[in-house]
């Protein structure tokens, strides 16, 4: 069994070379992959990242774009990573094209749990060496690694920050 602390960092699905031209091209695509973890429809799942998306656009900066949802009737919440095969225009907070995306998906009665989720994953790809590790990485199983222990690249960026 996986411990829980452990699974809050995986993500359940990892795409490392997504092919999409565009922002809704994106979010219908991750909408897919959502619609198979959380038993809703592609459609639903969609108009919540549309939604979510007018409220507070996700383009983040760095090259990344963290998109966040809380839907009904889910017990669990759920973590998509996408590494896009060529980067896309999006009105990112530094004007750079993207080509990282993070979904994460709670329950709808996981208020204050879905913000530190949030939080969690912001910290983990504010650092550029950790972006540009995954951008880099050459396999799934790479890039799987990577994801599963920010931690470690985090603490290698603090040291050499320290020096």
């Amino acid at each position: 069994m996986i411990r829980r602390d452990r699974a809050d960092k995986m993500y359940d699905v990892v795409l490392p070379d997504m092919n999409a031209h565009s922002v809704k091209q994106v979010m219908q695509m991750l909408a897919h992959h959502a619609s198979f973890i959380t038993n809703k429809t592609e459609c639903d799942v969609y108009q919540k990242l549309v939604e979510q998306e007018k409220i507070a656009p996700s383009a983040v900066g760095g090259g990344m774009l963290i998109s966040h949802i809380r839907l009904s009737n889910i017990r669990t919440p759920f973590k998509i990573f996408a590494r896009l095969s060529r980067p896309i225009e999006c009105d990112s907070l530094d004007g750079q094209p993207v080509d990282m995306i993070s979904l994460l998906i709670s329950p709808e009665e996981d208020g204050a749990l879905h913000l530190r989720r949030l939080s969690e994953i912001s910290r983990m790809f504010r650092a550029d060496d950790f972006r540009d590790l995954i951008r880099s990485a050459d396999s799934l199983d790479a890039v799987k690694l990577i994801l599963m222990s920010p931690e470690e690249y985090a603490a290698s960026e603090k040291r050499d920050v320290a020096a």
